[in-house]
Formats: structure tokens, sequence, C-alpha cells
């Protein structure tokens, strides 16, 4: 990929997005360089802490008219929990709102989506997660 940066003499960041649901961030990458990504491990944390979250299940996927979602929180906040194209654009939102802490379980019917590969995004202020999610 390719692109330029006009007058600017760095990027503040770039967020990678790999097929894998992978997200990394490199941050202040400076101007008239080459860089090399490799897909990265972990599921890198942008912003700043909110909710731990952990254990996310899509129950079924592929996914025929309705998914349910469950995940565990550490503590009560925030949560973000969007379904995203394979070009990184939100197509549905299905929580931004608060959850206690615990086991969290959201019937979610996604059947005025497209049939396709998605990916479920669970965002708090410090922690995202990401899964595929197949719609059939």
């Amino acid at each position: 990929l390719h692109f330029g940066l006009d007058s600017a003499n760095s990027v503040d960041s770039i967020n990678v997005y790999w097929p894998s649901g992978i997200v990394q961030k490199l941050e202040n990458t400076g101007s008239d360089q080459l860089v090399t990504i490799i897909e990265d491990t972990t599921v890198t944390a942008i912003g700043k802490q909110l909710v731990d979250i952990s254990q996310v299940r899509i129950i079924p996927n592929p996914v025929h008219g309705t998914a349910r979602i469950e995940f565990e929180t550490e503590q009560r906040g925030h949560v973000l929990i969007t379904i995203d194209n394979l070009q990184g654009k939100t197509v549905f939102t299905i929580l931004n709102g608060s959850v206690n802490k615990g086991i969290q379980q959201l019937n979610t019917n996604v059947s005025h989506l497209n049939k396709g590969v998605y990916f479920l995004r669970i965002k708090t202020g410090f922690h995202t997660q990401v899964k595929k999610i197949v719609i059939h």
C-alpha cells in the first residue's frame, strides 16, 4: 500500500485490520520510508482501559438470522460492539452502552445484513477484541 502525506512529516497512527481479526497500531511513523508490517499474534489495545473483556463467543457461527454474542467483563463499564465489513466500515451497531460485571449474553438479529464475512468488534476504552463472523 502506498500513500502520500502531502506536507506532513509523519503519520500520527496507522491501524492495520488483518483478515484474521487482529488489529495492529503503529504510532508516529515518519515520512519518506518503506514500512513493512508483519501480522502480530496479539490484538492491539487502543485507548484508555475501561472494561476488561474475555471469552468472546458468537453462537452459532456461521449465523442464520440471529446470533448470541457472549463475553465476560471484569468490571462495570462502557462497551461498544459493532459488526464491520471487510473494509473496516461499521455496518451495524449492536451495543453502545454500559454493561455490568460478569457474563454478558446479547441476542442480535443480523438477517438485514448481506451474506458474507464480517468482523465483530468489541471495544472498551483500552481493549479491542475482534472475531470473524459469517452471515448466511
